[in-house]
C-alpha cells in the first residue's frame, strides 16, 4: 500500500516543481488613450484609459515640465485589468502648437512597463493681417562651420579603445534599464541672419554671472520657443559672425529681455568646438550646436558631424570633454567617450528616413557622450524651430520619422554592434 501511495505523490510532485520553476508574470500596458487627444488652445480636460495586463499598481506621469499647466494625479493606484484617470490641460499663449507626453506606468511585485501616449494643444490662431518672412538661410550643416573641431572628422581610422566592449555592454544596459529605447531628445536652436536684433540677458536669482563670457546683449530671435524642460535649453547661432551662444535655464523677462543661470559664447571659426571650464550649455564643454542633429541636417540628407547623446551613468570624463557631472562609477562610458558602428555594420532594413541618417553619421562621425540625462538619447532640433525661422509645411525632423515617436524612431539600429574609439589628441 505504501508503494501505491508513492506512485500516486511522485506525477503531482513533479507538477509542483515545474510550476514553482515558472517566471513570474510581467506587467505590461496593452493600451493607453487620451480622449479627445487634440485640444484648442484654450485646453480643456481629457479622460485616460489603459487596458493592463498581470499588473497590481498604475501610475501616470507627466514626462517634462510643461509651458502650460497640467492638473492630474501622479499618485500609484491599484490597477488589476483597466485603468481611467483625467488630466485638465490649461490654456496655450503661444502661437505655436504643443504636445503634452504623458507615461502610463504599469507595474507589479517583479516588473514594471511604460507606455507613453500624447496629447495635441493647438496654438494661437493667425493674426487678422499678415506679414512675409523669408527663411533664414543657413549651411546644411552646422559641424561644418567647426575647422578645428572633431565633431566632423571621420571616425572610421581611429582606434578602438582597450574597454570597448565593457563600455558597449553598459550602454546597452543602460538604455534597457532606462525606458527600454534609445530615444531622441529635442531643444531649441535657432539660426539668425546679421541684422538680428539683440535683447538683453541678465543673470537669474541665484546663478553664478557668466557674463563676461556671452556679453549682455544677445540675438534672440522673438520668435524663440523655450521648450519648458527643468533645463530650459536655448542655442543662438549667427553664422556671419560666427558666433554660437548657448544658455542654460532660461527665461523670458519680458518682450525684450531673457534670464539665464548659465552659459556660454564660442567663435565656430576658430574653436574646437569645446567650451572653456567653467562656460558652456553641457555638462561636458562640448558645444550642443556641434553635436545636435539639426532641421538643416535632415532638409540637406545628410548628418554630416557626430551625433550627441546623454547617458543616464557615466564615470568622470575623458577627452575631448573638459569637464563633468558624472560621479566615481567604474566599468561606465565617461562622457567625452566616443562610439561608432563597427566597420562593415549592416543597417538594418526597413529604418525611417531619419535613423537612416543616424547610423550613417554614427557610422562615419560618431556619437559622442555630451551630457548626463534621465536616460539614453540622441540630441536634436526641436521641431517648432522650423515655422519660427519662417519657413512652412511640416518640419523635416518630424516628418522624417513617419509617424514614430521620438521613443521609437531609432530603437531598430543595431546598438549592440558599437565600438568605442579613441580621438586623436
Amino acid at each position: 500500500m505504501l508503494g501505491i501511495a508513492l506512485a500516486c505523490l511522485l506525477p503531482t510532485f513533479g507538477v509542483l516543481t515545474a510550476l514553482s520553476a515558472l517566471k513570474p508574470a510581467q506587467a505590461r500596458v496593452v493600451s493607453a488613450t487620451a480622449n479627445p487627444s487634440q485640444l484648442g488652445r484654450y485646453g480643456g480636460t481629457v479622460r485616460i484609459t489603459g487596458k493592463v495586463e498581470d499588473t497590481t499598481t498604475c501610475q501616470l506621469k507627466l514626462l517634462s515640465k510643461q509651458p502650460v499647466p497640467v492638473v492630474y494625479s501622479a499618485k500609484s493606484r491599484p490597477c488589476y485589468s483597466a485603468f481611467t484617470a483625467s488630466a485638465v490641460i490649461g490654456p496655450n499663449h503661444s502661437a505655436l502648437s504643443r504636445t503634452i507626453a504623458f507615461a502610463l506606468i504599469a507595474s507589479n511585485k517583479t516588473s514594471s512597463y511604460v507606455k507613453h501616449f500624447y496629447v495635441a494643444l493647438a496654438g494661437l490662431p493667425p493674426p487678422t493681417t499678415t506679414t512675409t518672412t523669408a527663411p533664414v538661410p543657413f549651411d546644411a550643416t552646422a559641424a561644418s562651420q567647426w575647422p578645428s573641431s572633431l565633431f566632423a572628422a571621420n571616425v572610421q581610422g581611429w582606434a578602438t579603445d582597450a574597454n570597448s566592449a565593457q563600455y558597449v555592454s553598459d550602454f546597452m544596459s543602460d538604455y534597457e534599464n532606462y525606458y527600454g529605447s534609445v530615444g531622441v531628445n529635442t531643444a531649441p536652436v535657432y539660426v539668425v541672419p546679421a541684422n538680428q536684433p539683440d535683447v538683453a540677458v541678465s543673470v537669474a536669482d541665484g546663478c553664478n554671472n557668466f557674463l563676461s563670457d556671452t556679453g549682455n546683449r544677445i540675438p534672440i530671435p522673438a520668435t524663440a520657443d523655450l521648450n519648458g524642460s527643468s533645463d530650459n535649453p536655448l542655442v543662438i547661432w549667427q553664422p556671419s559672425t560666427h558666433r554660437d551662444w548657448e544658455l542654460w535655464r532660461v527665461s523670458q523677462q519680458s518682450a525684450t529681455s531673457y534670464s539665464a543661470c548659465w552659459g556660454g559664447l564660442l567663435n565656430t571659426k576658430t574653436s574646437n568646438g569645446v567650451f572653456p571650464s567653467p562656460y558652456g550649455l553641457s555638462a561636458t564643454g562640448i558645444s550642443y550646436l556641434a553635436v545636435t542633429i539639426t532641421q538643416a541636417d535632415i532638409a540637406s540628407g545628410s548628418i554630416n558631424h557626430a551625433v550627441g547623446i546623454t547617458l543616464p551613468r557615466c564615470n568622470y570624463s575623458v577627452y575631448p570633454a573638459d569637464r563633468s557631472d558624472c560621479r566615481y562609477d567604474p566599468g561606465q562610458p565617461g562622457e567625452g567617450q566616443w562610439f561608432r558602428f563597427a566597420p562593415g555594420t549592416p543597417m538594418p532594413l526597413g529604418l525611417t528616413p531619419f535613423a537612416q541618417m543616424v547610423f550613417r553619421a554614427i557610422e562615419t562621425y560618431g556619437a559622442v557622450v555630451a551630457d548626463q540625462g534621465g536616460g539614453v538619447f540622441l540630441e536634436a532640433e526641436q521641431s517648432s524651430d522650423w515655422a519660427a525661422e519662417g519657413h512652412t509645411g511640416t518640419d523635416p525632423i518630424t516628418a522624417s520619422w513617419e509617424g514614430l515617436q521620438e521613443y521609437k524612431v531609432v530603437a531598430s539600429l543595431p546598438w549592440s554592434d558599437l565600438q568605442v574609439v579613441d580621438p586623436p589628441r
